[in-house]
């Protein structure tokens, strides 16, 4: 706990200064493209046309003047605590939305795998004090302590694989299907985190029951940590891009109900 509050002592400044908010009222790209076809209207001639040639001309000229980002907040001003309201929605509508999102197919499948495999990790958290204090590893509290360093250690290379790989795969996948992007792309990888999960749950289990040496169940222990670091990566890349107007919602829904479950709470 010590080390956790120095850690989170030294990530606050930096999230403060360093992790501006990036939300802004956005404009539909509907009326993004109804400003620029009006301001380029302006600026043509009253000559008419052919009607293909127009379309194409204007097109053009919305891809490269009409379709502009809005200029970027200075340093300070990124700084400020409270920059506006976002969303036009009734607060109570935000509140309830959670709870209707979460049974949507792609978000209740999310729940399912994250919030299992949460569980189980933290069951083995939990029963490692009991395991690996009793004989045959008769392991000290400090040396119980450090059983963590596995799963800290393996779950740094997993979220460091992870996001690269799933992206590289999603990008292959899009060439394949003539550029045409789909959410169901981000599955893919769980294959990587099914096999990493078998050998790390299940293994924990035979090499606790046989008493192997030592390094066994620790190995394990660090390989469960490490699927949970490639399912993520997966499960809610594919929930964000097949919910995109709910990202949010649909983000906090399975990490509700896995909290919950992991608190044994009903």
């Amino acid at each position: 706990m010590i080390w956790c509050g120095i850690l989170f002592g030294i990530l606050l400044p930096l999230v403060i200064f360093f992790v501006p908010e990036t939300a802004y009222r956005r404009q539909s790209y509907e009326e993004r493209l109804r400003v620029a076809i009006a301001d380029d209207s302006k600026r043509e001639s009253q000559e008419k046309k052919d009607a293909t040639v127009e379309q194409k001309e204007t097109l053009t000229a919305v891809s490269e003047t009409g379709i502009q980002s809005e200029p970027k907040d200075s340093f300070l001003r990124s700084l400020r605590f409270y920059t506006g309201v976002y969303t036009e929605t009734p607060l109570w509508k935000i509140f309830l939305r959670p709870m209707v999102i979460f049974w949507y197919p792609a978000v209740l499948w999310a729940f399912l795998l994250y919030g299992a495999t949460l569980t189980w990790i933290v069951v083995f958290s939990v029963v490692n004090a009991v395991i690996f204090t009793a004989p045959p590893y008769n392991f000290s509290v400090s040396q119980t302590g450090l059983i963590s360093l596995s799963p800290f250690l393996l779950s740094l290379i997993g979220e460091i694989i992870s996001g690269p790989m799933n992206d590289w795969t999603c990008l292959w996948l899009a060439k394949k299907n003539r550029g045409v992007y789909e959410p169901e792309f981000r599955l893919p990888p769980i294959i990587i985190s099914f096999l990493i999960g078998v050998a790390g749950f299940f293994g924990f289990g035979a090499t606790v029951h046989y008493q192997t040496h030592w390094s066994g169940p620790v190995l394990c222990f660090g390989l469960a940590n490490m699927s949970l670091a490639f399912s993520n990566a997966s499960v809610f890349g594919y929930v964000i891009d097949a919910h995109k107007e709910l990202s949010e919602e649909g983000m906090l829904s399975p990490k509700l109900e896995a909290t919950r479950r992991e608190h044994g709470c009903n």
